[in-house]
């Protein structure tokens, strides 16, 4: 009887409707977007923090006059640059624990060095030296900042194929 039952059973599971995820490919679409300001509005040292197709991204000028742009949530905790973020020769500082990143290459200059100590132990506990993203830009009369057009739309594709999407699936069944 416990043969049969689990047959019966196991035949119900199979006419059920299986779960296929279906999603289109969303490829990159970099464009030249306007920051809405130019070169001249920002002084030496400063950053401004602007959101460009869903993106937010900190341009700023070092203090010997180069433009720079780079993604304004910075490691290890994401916070936003444009919160006491300052420019200290050609790299960006992020003002929670110290770290420094060279502005135009993204790269670790110096981890985690605030506070003394619990600052390093912090940074290797979110997973150690993280490089802040970097954007092309060109400043000029007006800054403009290269950015995939498509990156929000791209990352919400996947973010929306869970049991939070109450309009099921695209292709017309549900989860």
């Amino acid at each position: 009887a416990g043969g049969v039952a689990f047959g019966v059973l196991s035949r119900r599971q199979t006419s059920k409707t299986r779960r296929r995820y279906t999603t289109d490919q969303i490829l990159p679409k970099m464009e030249w977007l306007s920051a809405g300001f130019g070169d001249s509005d920002l002084e030496p040292g400063e950053i401004r923090t602007v959101t460009l197709a869903g993106l937010d991204v900190a341009v700023g000028k070092t203090e010997d006059g180069k433009v720079f742009a780079v993604g304004d949530k910075a490691p290890p905790t994401g916070i936003s640059l444009s919160q006491g973020g300052y420019v200290e020769g050609n790299n960006v500082v992020e003002p929670q624990y110290g770290s420094k990143f060279d502005a135009f290459t993204g790269d670790v200059t110096e981890w985690c060095t605030f506070p003394p100590l619990l600052g390093a132990a912090i940074g290797a506990f979110m997973g150690g030296p993280t490089m802040i993203a970097v954007f092309n830009c060109r400043g000029g009369g007006n800054i403009q900042v290269e950015v995939d057009t498509n990156a929000r739309k791209a990352y919400e594709a996947d973010y929306w194929k869970g049991l939070l999407d109450a309009q099921g699936k695209n292709d017309g069944t549900y989860y």
